[in-house]
């Protein structure tokens, strides 16, 4: 996921500088929440790998920017202290989820 994630990240920054990060979002949450569904359903590795490795890094690589974006351009004085709380609730929320 991680790997997958990565470059994703860069094109999610991209989509959001053309389409707006809350678009940007929606796009990313709806591909990661179709993956995490549909690997409930798998019956095999290869299978769970493909829905839940790469749908959910896609769908994280673009949901990841699109918050820092949004803070950073709403806060331009604050940047470290937007991205300790944005970071912060991406650890978190990866807490909860597992």
């Amino acid at each position: 996921m991680i790997l997958i994630a990565g470059p994703f990240n860069f094109i999610g920054a991209n989509v959001a500088m053309f389409l707006g990060t809350r678009v940007t979002v929606i796009i990313g949450l709806s591909i990661a929440i179709l993956g995490v569904f549909l690997s409930s359903f798998a019956t095999s590795f290869s299978v769970f790998f493909i829905t839940y490795g790469i749908m959910f890094g896609i769908g994280v690589g673009f949901a990841y920017t699109s918050p820092l974006m949004a803070g950073w351009s709403n806060y331009p004085d604050h940047k470290g202290r937007v991205t300790g709380i944005i970071m912060a609730g991406f650890g978190l929320s990866a807490t909860i989820f597992n």
